[in-house]
């Protein structure tokens, strides 16, 4: 559970006097209140934090896809998508506990 870690790290640091279910509480609210907002808004959502990245909603619109195992094609319907774009910080971190190796986007499969 991320938000129960969280209030772990917070009570490690500056927050050691606050009872851990305390700070679950507030944490949850928190994520509660960003994903309200989000769904208010729509695809007009973005959230800036600072030295981690950036959260926006995207409209993925309609489109036709195809089932391999059934092999015929189907609608998909549009939806709103949550996205994440980490910033220069943040992936310079990931790097560096990487060993300085950067990851492939997409590994290709073995043969």
């Amino acid at each position: 559970m991320i938000i129960l870690d969280l209030a772990k790290r917070l009570k490690e640091g500056e927050y050691k006097e606050v009872p851990t279910n305390e700070l679950v509480g507030v944490l949850r609210d928190g994520f509660e209140m960003i994903a309200k907002m989000a769904v208010e808004k729509g695809s007009e959502f973005t959230l800036n934090i600072p030295r981690f990245g950036t959260f926006r909603v995207k409209k993925n619109e309609a489109r036709v896809g195809y089932n391999p195992q059934k092999k015929e094609k189907m609608n998909i319907p549009e939806k709103l998508v949550f996205k994440l774009k980490t910033s220069y910080q943040l992936r310079q971190a990931l790097i560096a506990i990487s060993g300085g190796k950067k990851s492939k986007t997409k590994p290709g499969k073995k043969k």
